[in-house]
């Protein structure tokens, strides 16, 4: 799970150091879901697209530092985590249950864990998860 740092600036403030009405430019389109990657960047996407449209022409300058900005502040807030973006489409979700119930034939039927890793490209902690929900 991804955990964002706690105190940061949204895109808005970070706007708002660079063009002082920005705050009044910037309305959320959308809640983003709690420790999501794609929600918090499409979030962040959404705030600063108004002011960011509107300042373009004039303020070329500024907005690339402020995109720089931006980019600096997410890499603090994620640097180091390997990040799972999991897929919600139902037929991904079929795929993975289908996966799921041969992990669990293959681990009854006494296959290695070491085997099951190598076989299914996942860590042994997934692989016991996997395990132990359904038994």
């Amino acid at each position: 799970m991804v955990k964002k740092a706690t105190a940061t600036a949204t895109p808005a403030d970070l706007l708002a150091d660079h063009l002082p009405d920005a705050k009044k430019m910037v309305t959320p389109a959308f809640v983003a879901a709690p420790d999501d990657l794609i929600d918090d960047v499409l979030d962040a996407v959404l705030q600063l697209a108004p002011a960011f449209c509107a300042a373009l022409a004039e303020h070329r300058d500024q907005l690339a530092a402020m995109a720089k900005k931006i980019s600096d502040q997410k890499h603090r807030e994620y640097a180091g985590d390997r990040v799972y973006i999991p897929s919600t489409t139902e037929t991904a979700r079929r795929e993975r249950s289908s996966r799921n119930a041969s992990i669990l034939r293959d681990h009854q039927n006494g296959e290695r864990m070491a085997l099951l890793e190598r076989r299914y490209g996942l860590g042994r902690t997934a692989l016991w998860k996997i395990i132990n929900s359904k038994g």
